[in-house]
């Protein structure tokens, strides 16, 4: 196998969200299994979207949940920079580029015309693509209105007819008629790329062996090989990977409970439940193991045993793991643990000795009950009956 380069690459729009770690934390184990390198990238090409604190949010969830990785915005690396926004110049030119090869061209539409076109496109039910206007347009006028500063876009130019495969490591054989591939844009007319570009040119720059996403993802391929192509550059390997579902075998979402790695930390849940329960969403061991650590993990996942279907997320069983890894942890870890949940001053003593007490009996916070008790007056039973039954821990002054 040659040298593992994969790679992390979330948009900055929001905190971290769990669905996400179950696939970093695969890339992470196929890194570590292979002796290979994982890179972070923040893809923020989507500057509509932009949330402040969400590169933190990314850094500091997956560093709780014990992911590390090696090349990044802040760890740098040999291709840097690893923020998509400070790489503009790069995918100008390689859209530039294939425009040359006729493999793309200019697209002057307007956001008006576009919006009428999709509007009769739907009166007419029809689905709603690019009707390729501007493909018809001669090159040498197209170059003209742009050397003459016409607003434009750049866009992909699916052939009209024949198809395109590709194996994807977990979907097998998968097969696209191009006459259903619509020619998306590749480079807005603010000098942004969009996902389709910017991920094909950084994957290839960066030598990233091998391209994990969630199959959501998988309508995107053929747009993506089409680019792979006209370059002339060879495929990293893919697989997409099943997405985590909610109960309603929906995508999970913010509908369905909490979402955010920030919101399970500060309930209460340890990183090696979180890891262990993200692991079994969608791959199965082939035994009757379910409990793992990170490192048996490491040992023990296969790409080849990953499942095509979407896995359910399941808070009573994210709730078991959480009981499992607690009464793996050795009595002094635990009240170290439990001490980052309680005001400053809290007493190691009484914490010490409250952990044998608890440990077996230890659950997530939940959110009923309130605790107003004085922690330096109360008897020891009582606070150690207040701090673990109480709903929001960390906004105690006293407990």
């Amino acid at each position: 196998m040659t040298d593992v380069r994969v790679r992390f690459a979330p948009s900055p729009t929001g905190e971290l969200h769990i669905g996400s770690v179950r696939t970093t934390l695969y890339n992470f184990l196929f890194a570590r299994q292979n002796k290979g390198t994982l890179i972070l990238r923040i893809e923020d090409t989507d500057q509509e979207r932009l949330v402040p604190g969400a590169i933190d949010s990314v850094y500091d969830g997956l560093h709780w949940l014990g992911i590390r990785w090696e090349e990044g915005p802040r760890e740098g690396g040999p291709f840097a920079p690893y923020v998509q926004s400070e790489r503009l110049p790069l995918y100008r030119e390689h859209a530039e580029a294939l425009v040359a090869m006729d493999a793309a061209y200019p697209c002057f539409c307007t956001k008006e015309r576009l919006a009428q076109m999709r509007e009769e496109q739907q009166a007419r039910k029809e689905i709603t693509r690019y009707d390729r206007v501007c493909r018809r347009i001669a090159p040498a006028e197209a170059r003209q209105r742009v050397d003459d500063g016409e607003p434009h876009t750049i866009r992909l130019k699916v052939p009209e007819t024949g198809t395109i495969a590709y194996h994807d490591l977990v979907h097998d054989d998968v097969k696209w008629e191009l006459k259903d591939v619509e020619d998306s844009i590749l480079l807005k007319s603010d000098g942004f790329p969009t996902y389709h570009l910017a991920v094909v040119v950084d994957d290839h720059v960066m030598r990233i062996s091998h391209v994990f996403r969630g199959d959501d993802w998988l309508p995107s391929l053929p747009k993506h090989l089409l680019i792979y192509q006209a370059f002339k550059w060879q495929v990293p390997e893919h697989a997409h990977f099943p997405n985590v579902l909610g109960p309603d075998h929906k995508k999970l979402s913010k509908r369905h409970g909490a979402t955010a790695v920030r919101e399970f930390r500060d309930q209460g849940y340890i990183p090696e439940a979180i890891v262990n329960f993200l692991a079994l969403i969608g791959w199965a061991p082939g035994t009757e193991e379910e409990v793992f650590t990170m490192e048996q993990l490491i040992q023990k996942w296969r790409l080849d045993q990953v499942q095509k279907a979407g896995g359910v997320w399941d808070k009573e069983r994210l709730d078991w793991f959480n009981r499992v890894h607690i009464r793996m942890l050795d009595d002094d870890d635990m009240a170290e643990r439990l001490a980052a949940f309680l005001p400053a001053g809290a007493s190691r003593d009484v914490i010490s000795s409250s952990v044998p007490l608890i440990k077996e009996r230890s659950r997530p916070w939940p959110t009923r009950v309130r605790c107003s008790s004085s922690f330096s007056s109360t008897s020891s039973s009582t606070r150690r009956s207040c701090c673990w039954r109480s709903a929001s821990p960390r906004r105690y002054a006293s407990c």
